[in-house]
Protein backbone atom coordinates (compact mmCIF):
# COMPACT_ATOMS: atom_id res chain seq x y z
CA UNK A 1 0.00 0.00 0.00
CA UNK A 2 3.07 2.56 0.98
CA UNK A 3 4.66 1.76 -2.26
CA UNK A 4 1.92 2.18 -4.49
CA UNK A 5 1.24 5.41 -2.26
CA UNK A 6 4.91 6.28 -2.45
CA UNK A 7 5.15 6.09 -6.12
CA UNK A 8 2.00 7.10 -7.74
CA UNK A 9 0.85 10.03 -5.75
CA UNK A 10 3.33 11.07 -2.93
CA UNK A 11 6.18 11.27 -5.58
CA UNK A 12 4.15 13.25 -8.21
CA UNK A 13 3.18 15.88 -5.46
CA UNK A 14 6.76 16.36 -4.14
CA UNK A 15 7.97 16.87 -7.77
CA UNK A 16 5.52 19.25 -8.77
CA UNK A 17 5.81 21.14 -5.59
CA UNK A 18 9.49 21.75 -5.99
CA UNK A 19 9.27 21.88 -9.83
CA UNK A 20 7.02 24.94 -9.44
CA UNK A 21 9.23 26.92 -7.20
CA UNK A 22 12.08 26.58 -9.27
CA UNK A 23 10.28 26.88 -13.62
CA UNK A 24 8.01 29.83 -11.97
CA UNK A 25 11.34 31.53 -11.45
CA UNK A 26 12.76 30.61 -14.63
CA UNK A 27 9.54 29.84 -17.24
CA UNK A 28 6.72 31.66 -18.36
CA UNK A 29 4.80 28.41 -19.95
CA UNK A 30 5.19 26.09 -17.25
CA UNK A 31 3.29 22.78 -18.44
CA UNK A 32 2.58 19.66 -15.96
CA UNK A 33 2.42 15.83 -17.35
CA UNK A 34 0.95 13.61 -14.56
CA UNK A 35 1.28 10.12 -15.94
CA UNK A 36 -2.03 8.73 -14.57
CA UNK A 37 -4.20 5.52 -15.85
CA UNK A 38 -7.67 4.51 -17.11
CA UNK A 39 -7.29 2.43 -13.89
CA UNK A 40 -8.18 5.54 -11.59
CA UNK A 41 -12.05 5.06 -13.09
CA UNK A 42 -12.16 1.49 -13.87
CA UNK A 43 -12.66 -1.43 -11.55
CA UNK A 44 -10.05 -3.80 -12.33
CA UNK A 45 -10.04 -6.77 -10.11
CA UNK A 46 -6.92 -6.61 -7.42
CA UNK A 47 -5.57 -3.53 -8.50
CA UNK A 48 -7.60 -1.36 -5.69
CA UNK A 49 -4.21 0.07 -4.26
CA UNK A 50 -2.95 1.04 -7.74
CA UNK A 51 -6.38 2.46 -9.07
CA UNK A 52 -6.93 4.42 -5.82
CA UNK A 53 -3.00 6.44 -6.35
CA UNK A 54 -4.32 7.00 -9.92
CA UNK A 55 -7.54 8.41 -9.23
CA UNK A 56 -5.76 10.28 -6.19
CA UNK A 57 -3.24 11.83 -8.67
CA UNK A 58 -6.07 12.73 -10.75
CA UNK A 59 -8.01 14.93 -8.27
CA UNK A 60 -4.24 16.36 -6.66
CA UNK A 61 -3.62 17.64 -10.68
CA UNK A 62 -7.89 18.81 -10.99
CA UNK A 63 -6.95 20.73 -7.28
CA UNK A 64 -3.36 21.69 -9.07
CA UNK A 65 -4.67 23.11 -11.77
CA UNK A 66 -6.73 25.01 -10.46
CA UNK A 67 -4.64 26.41 -7.97
CA UNK A 68 -2.21 27.12 -10.67
CA UNK A 69 -4.80 28.88 -12.83
CA UNK A 70 -2.72 31.63 -14.55
CA UNK A 71 0.65 30.47 -13.59
CA UNK A 72 1.11 26.89 -14.24
CA UNK A 73 -0.86 24.20 -17.09
CA UNK A 74 -1.72 20.82 -15.60
CA UNK A 75 -2.75 17.67 -16.63
CA UNK A 76 -3.09 14.22 -15.55
CA UNK A 77 -3.24 12.10 -18.65
CA UNK A 78 -4.20 8.54 -19.50
CA UNK A 79 -1.88 6.84 -21.74
CA UNK A 80 -3.78 3.95 -22.83
CA UNK A 81 -2.78 0.42 -22.47
CA UNK A 82 0.69 0.37 -23.42
CA UNK A 83 2.43 -3.06 -24.40
CA UNK A 84 5.24 -3.25 -21.44
CA UNK A 85 6.67 -5.72 -18.82
CA UNK A 86 3.76 -4.90 -16.87
CA UNK A 87 1.22 -6.13 -19.41
CA UNK A 88 3.05 -8.85 -19.75
CA UNK A 89 2.88 -9.85 -16.56
CA UNK A 90 -0.33 -9.63 -16.15
CA UNK A 91 -1.36 -11.36 -19.01
CA UNK A 92 0.61 -14.45 -17.28
CA UNK A 93 -1.24 -13.66 -14.24
CA UNK A 94 -3.02 -17.23 -13.30
CA UNK A 95 -6.62 -16.43 -14.13
CA UNK A 96 -8.15 -17.82 -10.60
CA UNK A 97 -5.77 -15.42 -9.35
CA UNK A 98 -6.41 -12.15 -11.97
CA UNK A 99 -10.21 -12.98 -13.26
CA UNK A 100 -9.60 -9.52 -15.85
CA UNK A 101 -6.46 -11.85 -17.27
CA UNK A 102 -8.51 -12.74 -20.51
CA UNK A 103 -9.44 -9.02 -21.06
CA UNK A 104 -5.77 -8.24 -21.20
CA UNK A 105 -4.89 -11.06 -23.43
CA UNK A 106 -7.41 -10.50 -25.97
CA UNK A 107 -6.02 -6.36 -26.35
CA UNK A 108 -2.42 -7.85 -26.77
CA UNK A 109 -4.32 -10.37 -29.45
CA UNK A 110 -6.47 -8.27 -31.26
CA UNK A 111 -3.18 -5.49 -31.47
CA UNK A 112 -4.80 -3.09 -29.32
CA UNK A 113 -1.83 -2.43 -27.34
CA UNK A 114 0.19 1.04 -28.11
CA UNK A 115 4.18 0.35 -28.20
CA UNK A 116 6.34 2.56 -25.94
CA UNK A 117 7.68 4.51 -28.59
CA UNK A 118 4.22 5.45 -30.34
CA UNK A 119 2.57 6.19 -26.43
CA UNK A 120 5.68 8.14 -25.78
CA UNK A 121 5.57 10.24 -28.88
CA UNK A 122 1.98 10.98 -28.35
CA UNK A 123 2.20 11.82 -24.99
CA UNK A 124 5.45 14.68 -25.78
CA UNK A 125 3.02 15.62 -28.60
CA UNK A 126 0.06 16.71 -26.25
CA UNK A 127 2.76 18.45 -23.60
CA UNK A 128 3.67 20.41 -26.68
CA UNK A 129 -0.02 21.19 -27.73
CA UNK A 130 -1.51 24.46 -27.37
CA UNK A 131 -5.04 23.03 -25.40
CA UNK A 132 -2.46 21.47 -23.40
CA UNK A 133 -3.82 22.10 -19.83
CA UNK A 134 -7.42 23.10 -20.91
CA UNK A 135 -8.34 19.80 -19.50
CA UNK A 136 -7.17 18.75 -16.14
CA UNK A 137 -7.19 14.84 -16.51
CA UNK A 138 -7.45 13.63 -20.31
CA UNK A 139 -7.44 9.86 -21.85
CA UNK A 140 -5.31 9.74 -24.89
CA UNK A 141 -7.59 7.43 -26.51
CA UNK A 142 -10.67 10.19 -26.42
CA UNK A 143 -11.59 11.23 -30.00
CA UNK A 144 -11.87 14.59 -28.45
CA UNK A 145 -7.95 14.67 -27.08
CA UNK A 146 -5.59 16.61 -29.88
CA UNK A 147 -4.51 13.92 -31.98
CA UNK A 148 -0.75 14.63 -33.24
CA UNK A 149 -2.37 13.52 -36.58
CA UNK A 150 -4.88 15.92 -36.97
CA UNK A 151 -3.44 19.38 -35.20
CA UNK A 152 0.11 20.51 -35.33
CA UNK A 153 1.77 20.84 -31.71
Amino acid sequence: ILAALQLNLTAPMLLCNAFIGEARRHAEDIRILNISSGAAVKLTHGWSCYAASKAGLDHFSRHLALEQTGHARVCALYPGIIDTDMQARIRQTPSQDFPDQARFINLKDQGLLSTPADAAHRILAYLQHARFGEQAVVDIRNPDYPATENHEP
